[in-house]
């Protein structure tokens, strides 16, 4: 670090204050040439720390990436799956319904749920806003079932909570969700 002091109380005709300037001067142009130029086995390493540090994860698309899983599971009436994208302690509140809580229970609702027809589902990210290890997905849903023969539509709007692992990986931790069809 380069330090540069001015003083205000100068006297015009002083010789020592020419001396004092000079040898001022000379040091400030010694601490200039002494400083070592930044090698570039540094500036790599800086740059590495700079980008590591920098890094950032797209929440948005794997929380979309997870809802086309999620679509798929759910399409190809795989119960397992759509559980698979919960945590162990993940809990569901469906329109209606009591809490559902714990992935080994979720998989048994949402296997009752595709047992009672064939069913598509679709989803529709809105916003997602990631604070820390949770990101808050709002979105929009829709979902046609036939049971025994006869065909339903629904519609409607969802929260989801979605929580970082230790793995990396964001799974569903609170899920609820409404209908905007009238009964």
């Amino acid at each position: 670090m380069i330090n540069i002091r001015l003083e205000t109380n100068i006297v015009e005709n002083d010789s020592s204050l020419s001396l004092k300037l000079k040898y001022r001067f000379f040091r400030f142009k010694q601490q200039l040439i002494n400083q070592k130029p930044m090698g570039m086995k540094k500036i790599i390493f800086l740059t590495l720390i700079f980008l590591s540090c920098s890094k950032t994860e797209n929440v948005k698309s794997i929380v979309m990436e997870n809802n086309s899983k999620w679509v798929n599971f759910y399409n190809n009436g795989d119960s397992k799956g759509i559980a698979s994208l919960h945590t162990l302690d993940a809990v569901v509140i469906p329109p209606k319904s009591d809490f559902v809580v714990g992935r080994d229970k979720i998989e048994k609702m949402y296997k009752a749920e595709i047992e009672m027809g064939n069913g598509t589902l679709d989803l529709k990210t809105i916003e997602v806003i990631k604070e820390g290890l949770y990101a808050y997905e709002t979105g929009l849903y829709g979902i046609k079932m036939t049971v025994e023969g006869e065909e339903f539509n629904d519609n409607g709007k969802y929260i989801v909570v979605w929580e970082k692992q230790k793995n990396g990986d964001w799974l569903c931790k609170k899920d609820i969700w409404n209908t905007s069809v009238n009964d």
